[in-house]
Order: structure tokens, then sequence, then C-alpha cells
């Protein structure tokens, strides 16, 4: 059964002799005041409300007695903690802590969720942060003088009681903006550093007690079946297997449904389980194509017995409508689409008691697979063939070179650069240059440059974790999903919306055995590529493509719509738009955005990139917030 944990911070002196003992305090009021009495002794911990589902409502005790030792673990997020009934009911992670103190963070791999994890020694002499390679959930570090103190939120971290516009990283705002990942060390912050997917903070005796930062965990290669049916059935059993993990004691949950098929698995998967699932879909009244998605999720929602719940977008969207008004909140700049769509979803979690917030999200980071990899792994020598992949060989091979490390930074001879890597397995040939974005047109020039040599840099440290690793797969999949778990808007509104609510948003598709089993299949089993065509998550559709419910509605070609909301807004709000975005906005100001775009926008085109646009005006009003 999933145990919860919502917020924990922590602090330990860089001062003293190396070797000592240092003295320690635990405190389970995390939350009341998480800066609290944090220079009280050598090391601080503090944990955040706890809820374990075999004792409903655990909260470590703040003051444990004197003949109870102090846990020396804390978390957050949501762990399938292994069941230690032994010890008392207010320490519920003993077993973690036993597992931790026997093996080290590697026993992690063993304890599936999506959490962090802050472990002291049982010598007192020694903490370890930890991040598993899967995890969502954040955990920010700050080393300031003689102390170094992390927490689930950054802006306990920072000197002042709030975050000012000093304090603000501006090189990350473009990254934010576009929707990309950055640096995983990097937060909204200046000098307040986040802990990547699958590294360790140490700081021990030794090295003048200095933080040391590592890579400890990443997600490994399995067996995989070399059929494709036999593959699609096994992928089936471990994503029901994630599910049920997710649920697993838990009466009610809360599900995001789109009425696609990453969300209809998740509805599929849980209609069997004791859990009433209730499932809130985004419509747009009267807006083309909006009617077929609402078809489909309620057929999706009446197969796995979900309870379907409408919200509705227009009056957001419309001329003079609230969807940006989550932006005036406190907090982080929130740009996940739609805007006031999680904020709902969490208030509604909390209010039917749902610890859950189920989705379908990272399954397209999960099973992405390069186009010209997949053509050549699905058809072999009919990608010679144009009227296979869709383009002559030398246009397929020119633009897989062009978008590969393995064809070098020079044009001449790169094709040949590129197979010769092919030929002998060197994963950089098959890894994507995703640090060649595409220039944004609101970018200055200035932080254009700046824009395309930090996501560079952020591709050939991709590459060099990667370098090394031949034979393996599944170096693309590797890459977009380490990328993906580095953006932050997923976790601004985990720690905006979900945290206080004390609600999980959650994924099977995230799941460690999921991730590793996809991962290790071929290319040719995730796409298929026929008549220039390309089928994404061709093993997934195959799984549940006959499941009652599923065949027509997950099946579905298109994306839904829901992409169409920011734009109808920017449509309708165009004036609002642009005077928030003025040549005096803070991010023209900054160096951000060029000081001439904002009076290139036109009303008639600016619909056409809408997100972008409602993602500038967040970041621009969240930045108005800060104080100078």
């Amino acid at each position: 059964m999933p145990l919860t944990a919502f917020g924990m911070s922590g602090s330990i002196s860089l001062a003293g002799a190396d070797g000592r003992e240092s003295d320690y305090r635990f405190s389970g009021t995390y939350g009341t005041d998480p800066r609290r009495d944090h220079d009280s002794a050598g090391i601080v911990l503090m944990q955040g409300p706890v809820h374990d589902a075999d004792v409903t409502g655990v909260q470590p005790d703040p003051s444990p007695p004197d003949t109870a030792a102090p846990p020396r673990v804390a978390l957050t997020g949501w762990a399938a903690v292994p069941r230690d009934h032994s010890g008392p009911p207010d320490q519920p992670f003993a077993a973690l802590q036993r597992a931790l103190d026997e093996r080290g963070p590697e026993s992690l791999r063993a304890v599936p969720g999506d959490y962090v994890a802050a472990h002291v020694a049982a010598d007192r002499r020694r903490v370890v942060l930890c991040r598993p390679a899967n995890a969502v959930t954040p955990l920010f570090w700050r080393a300031d003088g003689d102390r170094l103190r992390w927490s689930t939120d950054p802006v306990d971290l920072l000197p002042a009681a709030g975050p000012t516009l000093g304090d603000v990283d501006v090189d990350a705002l473009p990254f934010i903006i576009a929707g990309v990942g950055m640096a995983g060390d990097r937060s909204w912050f200046r000098g307040v550093h986040r802990l990547a997917p699958g590294h360790l903070l140490e700081v021990s005796p030794g090295a003048g007690r200095r933080p040391v930062v590592r890579r400890y965990d990443q997600v490994a290669a399995t067996d995989v079946p070399s059929d494709l049916d036999t593959a699609a059935e096994a992928l089936r059993e471990r994503l029901a297997t994630a599910c049920s993990r997710l649920v697993a004691g838990e009466r009610t949950a809360m599900l995001l449904l789109s009425g696609g098929l990453d969300s209809a698995v998740v509805a599929h998967e849980t209609a069997d389980l004791s859990v009433r699932v209730t499932g809130m879909h985004f419509t747009l009244d009267g807006f083309p194509g909006f009617a077929e998605d609402v078809a489909a999720a309620k057929s999706v929602a009446e197969a796995g017995n979900v309870r379907y719940l409408p919200f509705d977008m227009t009056e957001h969207a419309r001329r003079g409508g609230g969807y940006l008004d989550a932006a005036d909140s406190t907090g982080f700049p929130v740009t996940q689409v739609p805007l006031p769509g999680l904020p709902a979803a969490a208030e509604h979690a909390e209010g039917i008691g749902a610890r859950m917030l189920l989705s379908g999200l990272y399954a397209d980071q999960v099973f992405s697979a390069d186009h010209s990899t997949a053509v050549f792994a699905a058809r072999g020598l009919g990608a010679l063939n144009p009227t296979v992949a869709g383009e002559p060989v030398w246009q397929l091979l020119s633009r897989a070179a062009g978008a590969s490390f393995g064809g070098g930074e020079k044009r001449r001879f790169a094709v040949l650069r590129y197979l010769a890597g092919r030929a002998s397995g060197r994963g950089d040939a098959l890894l994507s240059t995703f640090g060649e974005l595409p220039p944004a047109p609101w970018l200055s020039a200035d932080a254009a440059d700046a824009f395309q040599r930090a996501a560079r840099d952020n591709a050939e440290r991709s590459l060099a974790a990667v370098r090394g690793d031949d034979g393996r797969r599944d170096f693309l999949a590797r890459y977009s999903l380490q990328e993906s778990l580095n953006a932050v808007t997923t976790q601004a509104g985990w720690i905006n919306h979900c945290m206080p609510r004390r609600c999980m948003l959650t994924t099977p598709f995230l799941d460690r055995d999921v991730i590793e089993f996809v991962l290790s299949l071929p290319s040719r089993h995730r796409t298929g590529v026929a008549y220039g065509r390309r089928l994404d998550k061709l093993v997934l559709r195959l799984a549940y493509g006959r499941r009652a419910g599923l065949l027509d509605t997950g099946l579905r070609m298109h994306q839904a719509r829901i992409d169409a909301v920011p734009a109808v807004y920017t449509h309708q709000n165009f004036e609002r738009i642009r005077e928030l975005l003025s040549p005096d906005a803070l991010l023209c100001r900054l160096g951000i955005v060029d000081k001439t775009y904002p009076e290139r926008l036109n009303r008639t085109t600016a619909h056409r990139d809408g997100e972008h646009f409602v993602r500038l005006a967040v970041i621009e009003k969240w930045l108005r917030r800060l104080p100078e």
C-alpha cells in the first residue's frame, strides 16, 4: 500500500572537525515553519504530513520520547514502502531506514514510487539526499557559509522570507517559457540547486565536509520478448501492476481524463480495482473537434467505471476570461496546458478525499523514438523505398545525420560518419542533438545565444551520460525522458497545488518496471512506419486496442485538442496579452524578450502560437509579483 508524505527540509553544519559525530534533531513539524530551528543542531531533519494506508493519518511525533530513537529518514512523494509492523506506528519509515542503513541508496531501486528521500547515517556523521532516476518529485539544496540546507520547496532556501526579483535565475527563464528541460541542477533561483533525477548529494567526513553530487541510479535494460504480440501483453501486465500500486488501499482517486490512449489505459486498469475514480475532462464548448474529445472521454469513462466530470474552459478562454488568473496566485509560474486545469483537479481531489491524482503523463516521452531510427528498425532495407519512408533515402539520411551527434558539427561527410557510427553501435550516432533548438522569435539576440549554448551543453551532458553504454537501443528515449523530468512546470504545479492539498500527481508510465521494459524494446515495437506515416506507441496501442471501450477512442490518431485553449484565449484577449508584453515589460527589461517583439505582435496571427504567448504572459505576471 502506498505511503504518501508531503514536504520535508533539513540542514547540516559544514563546520567542525572531520569525523566528529554531529548532534541531531528531528521534527515532524515541516509545513508549519520549515525554517525553524535549522541552526539548533549539527543535523536537523523536518518531516511534513505522512499518510500510511495501514495506519490512517500517521504523523511523525514532533518530539519523540526519550526512550524512542528519532527517525533518521524523511520522505516526500509516494512510495510502496515495505511493511514493517514491528516498529511504533508513528515511524512508518522504519523498513526504509533499515534498508538505507544496510545497503545504502541503491536499496531504493526496490522501493517503487515517485519520491525524494533524506537519510541520516546511524553514526550521525553523514547525510545523503536521493532522487531516484524516475522521480518527478523535486528536491532543492543550497550551501551558504558553514551550513547546507535542503527542502522540497526552494523558497525555504532563500535568504528572505519570500523570493525577490534579484533571486530569479534569469538565464533559466527561456527554458521555462519554451517548455523544455533545463539543466537538472538548476532551479528558478540563483544559488538554489535542484537534485537531478538519478543523483544523490552526500555530505560526509573528509574534504572539508563539502557536498558531493553524483549519479547513483539509472534505468536499466531488461529482457523483452522478441515478437510484438508477446511484448504487448507483457507491457499490459506491467501497467496493470503499476496502476494497482498507485491505488492500493485507496477508496477514491482522481484522473485527468483526456479521452486519448494514455489516460484510457489508466481508466481501464483501475476499472476492476476497489477504488472510485473520478475523471476530470477539460472541454471548450463550440470549438471544432472538442465534441469528439468529449465523446471519447465519456466512452472511456463508461468502459472503465469512471465518474465523468467535465470542466468547461469556455468561461476561462472567452474575452475577459480568467485563464491567466492562476498566475496571480502565490507560488511558481505554471505553464502546463490548460492553466486552470491542475488547480481545479487538485481542489476536487482534496474535496473527495483522494490522495492520488492519476494521469497518462510522460507516456510520450517513455515511448519516444527517433523517426529515422524507427524507419530502418521497422522496415530494414524497405526504408530505401520512398513510398515507405515518405522521402528519398538520401534526404532521410541527411536529415538524420544533421540531427545526430554522430554526424559531427561539420556537414561534409556527415552522412558517412553517421552511418559508420550506427554500424559500430555507437550511442552518439543515435542521440539526437536536441540542443539545436529552433530559434524563438520572441527571444532577444543575446538571450537566444545563451539559450542555444545552454541547451547544447545540456545535450552534451546527456551524451556523456550514455556514451560508453554501447549496444543500448534506448539512447533517444532515455534522453527524452531525462529532459522531461528536468522540465519545471510539472514540479511547479506539484508545489503550488498538490502538496498543499496533500494529493500526488501520478502516472503509471513512470513506474520503474514500465520504463525499463519499454526502453529495452526495439524501436520497431515502439513506432510503426508505413507509406511515409508514423504510428507512435505501437506496442501500447496493440496492448489495449482490443480492450473494451478503447478500440475507437484510445486508438484515434489525433491528439486531444486541449492545446487549442491558450490559442482561443490569446485570440479573444489579444490586447491584454499585448499590454503584458509591452516594451516596458520586465521580460524585455531583463533582456529575455526582444523589445521590438511586442510591436510585431499581430491579432491575426497571434493565435497560431497562443501557447507561447500565454507562457510569456504567465512568466511576466510572476515577475511583476516579486519585489525588486
